[in-house]
């Protein structure tokens, strides 16, 4: 079986990954900064090989990457649509701060809710109608885990994972079940979200995501995941959902 270096192994997706790659038989390199973190531990626990280190450790990496062999391939991951525009500048004028964030991602491809916590209030610039789609991390590690393994059936291939879009009323309402008190999504005014524009820049996104193209299910669906629910994502974390709104610290 192939070996395979894996950095930031201590992160969700990076876990997911490496849990699967492991699952299938492959050996692989984990680069961790911590290797007695409880994370660190859980993978060598796995059969994971720790190598402590990080991204400004160059030796650290190169010595990783000698013992997992000869490099095939590099996976370079920046973010979602950075392939819109070739050069983000353009849009500059109406989403300064978009056009600044995708410049510098864009870059490295070539060499969100303020009133959550204190009153369970998801304010949002969205459009009532508007489906935002979910995906949980340890899913992308799915998909990475099966690429990895399967590099012949996915060469070429690029989507954009996500499934189940959901309005922000649907996802208060999930919310509210699983953290056993209420969650409301309030949706701004124009004048509203011109002012919050000046202090909170990802605002922007919120303004921008309804003119993207939707996530391609089908697509997805050719390659047999099957995908965490929203819901099942819910239960999953649910203690952690609940300290976040401090439920359980609550008289």
């Amino acid at each position: 079986m192939p070996k395979f270096l894996i950095t930031t192994a201590t992160g969700r997706q990076g876990t997911s990954t490496v849990r699967l790659l492991l699952a299938k038989g492959a050996e692989v390199n984990a680069l961790v900064r911590d290797p007695s973190s409880a994370a660190s531990l859980a993978l060598q626990s796995m059969g994971a090989t720790l190598f402590k280190g990080g991204f400004d450790d160059a030796e650290t990496i190169l010595a990783a990457a000698r013992a997992a062999g000869t490099v095939a391939s590099v996976v370079v991951s920046t973010a979602s649509y950075t392939e819109l525009h070739e050069d983000w500048s353009v849009v500059k004028a109406d989403l300064p701060f978009l056009s600044q964030f995708f410049i510098s991602k864009s870059g490295a491809e070539r060499a969100y809710f303020p009133e959550y916590m204190s009153s369970r209030v998801l304010t949002v610039s969205f459009t009532r109608d508007f489906r935002l789609d979910q995906i949980d991390a340890a899913d992308v590690g799915q998909v990475a885990a099966a690429a990895l393994l399967d590099p012949a059936r996915f060469s070429g291939a690029e989507f954009t994972l996500g499934h189940e879009g959901l309005t922000l009323d649907e996802i208060a309402a999930h919310l509210s079940r699983t953290i056993g008190k209420e969650v409301t999504a309030k949706y701004r005014t124009a004048e509203e979200t011109a002012e919050a524009r000046k202090t909170t820049p990802m605002v922007e996104m919120q303004l921008w995501a309804p003119t993207l193209p939707r996530v391609e299910d089908a697509k997805l669906a050719e390659y047999g995941f099957r995908w965490t629910t929203f819901e099942e994502f819910l239960e999953r974390e649910k203690s952690a959902i609940r300290k976040t709104v401090g439920i359980d610290i609550e008289a």
